[in-house]
C-alpha cells in the first residue's frame, strides 16, 4: 500500500515493515529515528541515523528535546530532528523510518489531526516539503537498532551530540551488524 501525501514526492509505505535495517534505494538516504521516554520524569532522548545505500553514516544525532509530554510526542520530535538534520546536511531525497506505527501513520494521513501531537505532526509535514522526495515507513524495533542505540547513548552523556560521517565505536558496531 502506497499512500501519497501533500504532494507526489512525499509518501508512506506500511505494507513491508522491515524486521531488520535495509538500505535505501539510490539516490535516497535512509533516516532512521527513535525516541526513549521516561514517564516518571517526563524526559526523553532522541536518536537519528542517516546512512547511505551501503549502510555507512552520513550524519547522526543523539539529543534531548526541550519539552516532551508523552512517548508519542518524543517519537514525533525524533522525526522532526531527523528531517532537520537531513535538511542541514543538504540531502534532497529521503526514506524516513521509525518504529512508532502511530506517528508514521499520522505523517501519512491527509486527515486533520486533533491528537496531542497534532502540532508536531504538522511541523514534520511542513519540513518534509523541503525535500524533492520524502517517504515515511514503519520499521520494527529490530530494524531500528542504530537509532535506538543513539537515543540510549544520550542517556549516558551530559550534552547533545551531532556527527557527520562517523559515530562512536559502539554505535558503529551496531551499524556494522546491519551491513552484514
Amino acid at each position: 500500500m502506497d499512500i501519497r501525501l501533500v504532494s507526489n514526492r512525499t509518501g508512506f509505505n506500511n505494507s513491508s515493515a522491515c524486521a531488520r535495517w535495509t538500505a535505501p534505494t539510490a539516490p535516497c538516504v535512509k533516516v532512521n529515528v527513535d525516541a526513549g521516554f521516561n514517564k516518571n520524569t517526563k524526559s526523553a532522548t532522541l536518536g537519528v541515523a542517516i546512512r547511505n545505500v551501503e549502510g555507512y553514516f552520513l550524519g547522526a544525532s543523539s539529543t534531548v528535546p526541550y519539552r516532551v509530554s508523552s512517548s508519542f510526542a518524543a517519537e514525533a520530535q525524533a522525526v522532526i530532528q531527523g528531517l532537520r538534520l537531513a535538511l542541514d546536511l543538504g540531502f534532497e531525497q529521503l526514506e524516513v523510518q521509525g518504529d512508532s506505527r502511530s506517528i508514521i501513520s499520522k505523517l501519512a494521513s491527509e486527515s486533520s489531526d486533533s491528537s496531542e501531537v497534532a502540532a508536531l505532526i504538522s511541523e514534520a509535514k511542513g519540513l518534509s516539503l523541503n525535500f524533492r522526495r520524502c517517504d515515511f515507513s514503519f520499521v520494527h524495533r529490530s530494524g531500528n537498532s542504530v537509532a535506538h542505540a543513539l537515543s540510549k547513548f544520550r542517556q549516558s552523556v551530559d550534552f547533545d551530540h551531532f556527527w557527520v560521517d562517523e559515530v562512536p565505536p559502539r554505535i558503529e558496531a551496531a551499524a556494522a551488524a546491519d551491513r552484514r
